[in-house]
């Protein structure tokens, strides 16, 4: 039996709770669809749109017991990313992986090994092979050396970074986000009262904006999805979810 992952878009604090836009961990959404579609056992836990807490997330792994833990987000709520992860280590042992990708801990994969003994190991950049390659690198016993896109510590302690991945050129070879392993209902505009999801129809951008992580996470190349996949999409969400707001 092949390994089990498991996807964690982490509890947020209450102000973000009370807001009036909940939408989907696209990011995890992508990387679960991925993984699923080669084979790979996956589930996403959004404990935003669920409500839950550190307690529920807690029981919710220790019932799954996955091999793998993955977490992603951006910078403000990467302490919550990081906590998704200790928590992993102490309910399921030091032996599951502990996995985070995402922009925040791509730029500062250096730094974010080095301070958390319980991050195993971050996905550099755009994440789908690297984190098929690295489950299927672990399930063989083989070197993470030999992936790219990888950042983890060495038996020295020293973090080792295994090169840039490519990126991939036709983002409609990619399947769809598993937004069935989302709960759906869940994710809406509450001011608009509409019932409401979000899609990648590109990823990049051709500027350079100082503020911005965009352009060092995606190089400053832009990709586009082709006009059909991105109307299948919308079509997909509207039909299967009822979305009224994309």
């Amino acid at each position: 039996m092949g390994l089990r992952v498991v996807l964690v878009d982490p509890p947020k604090p209450r102000w973000w709770l009370l807001a009036d836009t909940v939408m989907p961990p696209i990011g995890l959404a992508y990387i679960a669809g991925f993984l699923r579609s080669r084979g790979i056992w996956t589930r996403v836990i959004d404990c935003t749109a669920l409500r839950w807490d550190w307690d529920r997330l807690a029981r919710a792994l220790e019932k799954l017991e996955p091999d793998v833990v993955g977490v992603g987000g951006p910078t403000c709520y990467a302490d919550r990313a990081l906590k998704v992860l200790e928590i992993a280590k102490e309910i399921l042992g030091p032996g599951v992986l502990t996995v985070a990708g995402g922009p925040h801990f791509s730029i500062l994969a250096e730094e974010s090994l080095l301070e958390n003994h319980f991050l195993d190991v971050v996905v550099v950049g755009e994440g789908e092979l690297t984190a098929y390659e690295l489950v299927r690198a672990v399930e063989e016993g083989r070197d993470l050396r030999g992936v790219l896109g990888l950042a983890f510590r060495d038996p020295s302690g020293r973090v080792v970074f295994t090169g840039e991945r490519p990126l991939i050129k036709d983002l409609d070879s990619l399947p769809m986000p598993a937004w069935d392993l989302l709960p759906m209902d869940r994710y809406r505009l509450v001011a608009w009262g509409k019932r409401a999801t979000m899609l990648v129809s590109s990823r990049g951008c051709p500027f350079s904006c100082s503020f911005c992580s965009e352009r060092i996470f995606w190089r400053g190349v832009w990709r586009p999805h082709g006009p059909k996949r991105v109307v299948d999409e919308m079509e997909l969400v509207r039909e299967r979810y009822n979305k009224d707001l994309i």
